[in-house]
């Protein structure tokens, strides 16, 4: 009997701790449903933005809408940036005192840009271009700077207090204008109408309360019982915040929330994943939106592994580099309707986005893994499979004469290599390669004939071009054979 199955190309990144149960996995795609039915689409890209090399270590970067310009930061220096890549250096005569952590950037509604290193807050007054460093309380030890309600807020990384500063002056910070919350402090953001401090077991919501003196009182409906690993691991995007939390009786786990009870994003084997990373706490993490797609991508720098979350359709991926398993974007921030971004590679700025296919003109691998596929009530029925297609958009945007050998470049900048496993997805001993076509205005096909025989069958399909290429559906036909 002549059959046809599709494969289910909506699982996302989901592996199993014992693979041969489900090895369903996604690397540099991502899932959208914007046609109807899901469909894979490559995740963003960047490109260069000019030549000009801002230093070797990349620690933050921020839309300025006081200025409308770029503000950019690369060991000590700061640098204010246009879209066109020119750019001024802030901070000549005051060089920041690190140059390899993050630093955290902030501005009010007057005239100051603050910045907090994790030693030393700075602040620029972009009226009169002074770079000067604050004077904290004695004992302070700075972590996230945000802006709230005509004030600056900053956590005391050393204990368990966060401050406030002066109305609208980031370099007056009046020792008594400071509470406390039950753990230590790891960071602090102003979110929708509150305050979160996010401490290493839990998180405190703090609202103003007008009151005197200390002028935010504690949330007495809402707290948050996961706390952070890492400050770094904190990302807000619209109406959401994440972060890596843990607490005492958990496991680091991926959290979201929108100002309401967290959820946990990791469960099952996406947790196991995370906890056999050797250095987990050791993460950066960045949020992005794309159309209706918010995305939350979290680095594990020692690890080399870089995973990306879908908050529109509770998907996972994994996202790599040209030639790396961990992902070179660092920071990425939204300007004049451009994303913008900083790579650990470089000293650079780089346009970053959905829309850009390749690194720098480095072509990324993308990859699918699909689920294991057997016969629906006996296991022991062969599947003969005779034809094997993928509804796509190719990835070549430009091919040469059909004529050109295609053994040779840049025939081959555009390949598909589809493998075969009949051990339920642990091995993938069986590959085909087919080049990609030309780009063209409908969806295009890609077949593959006469793949044999088995009782269990997984694919992985890898792709590389430095264009794009997005898959809408993969189906095979086969006929079903009896074994004794």
């Amino acid at each position: 009997m002549i059959f046809n199955h599709n494969i289910d190309i909506s699982r996302g990144y989901s592996p199993s701790k014992f693979p041969q149960l489900d090895n369903s996995q996604l690397y540099n795609f991502y899932i959208s449903a914007a046609s109807g039915k899901p469909a894979l689409y490559p995740t963003a890209g960047h490109e260069k933005v000019g030549d000009f090399s801002y230093g070797t270590f990349a620690r933050g970067i921020f839309k300025s809408n006081i200025l409308n310009k770029l503000v950019v930061v690369f060991n000590d220096n700061v640098f204010l940036v246009d879209e066109q890549g020119n750019h001024f250096l802030l901070n000549q005569t005051e060089p920041l005192s690190t140059s390899n952590t993050k630093v955290y950037i902030q501005e009010n509604n007057v005239n100051q840009i603050a910045f907090s290193d994790g030693t030393s807050v700075y602040v620029f007054n972009t009226q009169t271009s002074a770079f000067s460093k604050a004077v904290l309380p004695d004992g302070v030890v700075p972590g996230i700077i945000d802006y709230k309600d005509d004030r600056f807020i900053l956590n005391n990384k050393s204990n368990n207090e966060w401050h406030l500063s002066d109305f609208n002056n980031a370099l007056v910070w009046d020792a008594l204008l400071k509470t406390t919350i039950d753990s230590k402090t790891v960071g602090v953001v102003s979110f929708k109408r509150q305050v979160i401090v996010f401490g290493d077991n839990n998180a405190t919501i703090f609202y103003d309360a007008g009151t005197v003196g200390f002028p935010y009182q504690r949330s007495n409906t809402i707290f948050f019982e996961y706390g952070c690993v890492n400050a770094d691991s904190i990302a807000v995007s619209s109406n959401y915040v994440f972060w890596l939390g843990q607490n005492n009786d958990s496991s680091p786990q991926i959290m979201v929330s929108d100002g309401g009870e967290p959820k946990i994003l990791t469960q099952g084997d996406i947790s196991f994943i995370i906890n056999q990373l050797k250095f987990v706490e050791e993460c950066q993490a960045f949020s992005y939106q794309v159309d209706s797609h918010i995305f939350y991508q979290i680095n594990w720098i020692k690890d080399e592994v870089s995973l990306l979350y879908d908050l529109s359709t509770n998907r996972f991926s994994i996202v790599t580099g040209a030639s790396s398993s961990l992902h070179p974007i660092r920071y990425v921030t939204r300007f004049n309707n451009t994303q913008y971004a900083l790579s650990s590679m470089d000293g650079n700025l780089y346009k970053f986005d959905v829309d850009l296919y390749s690194e720098n003109g480095k072509a990324i691998t993308r990859t699918f893994f699909s689920k294991n596929y057997s016969h629906a009530n006996d296991e022991r029925i062969k599947f003969v499979v005779s034809k094997l297609k993928l509804d796509m958009e190719q990835g070549m945007a430009n091919v040469p004469d059909t004529a050109c050998d295609p053994s040779c470049r840049p025939c081959r900048d555009a390949e598909c290599y589809m493998s075969i496993s009949h051990d339920k997805g642990v091995t993938f001993p069986i590959t085909m390669i087919r080049q990609l076509a030309k780009q063209g205005n409908r969806i295009d096909t890609l077949d593959f004939y006469n793949l044999g025989s088995g009782r269990f069958w997984a694919f992985k399909f890898r792709f590389v071009s430095p264009d794009r290429v997005a898959i809408f559906d993969i189906n095979f036909d086969a006929t079903e054979e009896n074994i004794e």
